[in-house]
């Protein structure tokens, strides 16, 4: 990952990459895998008829719960 700007004296030719930008960078894509990881996750959880969000909620901390315990 690349990222650079001309406040911070850098240019786009000089492809600099400060570590805390690509460390926030790796973190925010692990954080969005295991949202994505829980919802789906929850859908099995889920009522087969009748969703409300509710249930769907329900199901979603009880999926986090049941990932993070096991």
């Amino acid at each position: 990952m690349r990222i650079a700007s001309r406040r911070h004296g850098c240019c786009l030719r000089e492809r600099c990459t400060p570590t805390w930008s690509t460390g926030l960078a790796l973190e925010a894509a692990r954080a969005a895998q295991h949202v994505l990881n829980m919802c789906i996750r929850a859908l099995d959880y889920c009522p087969p008829v009748a969703l409300t969000f509710g249930d769907y909620l329900r199901a979603l901390i009880t999926a986090d719960n049941r990932y993070r315990s096991g």
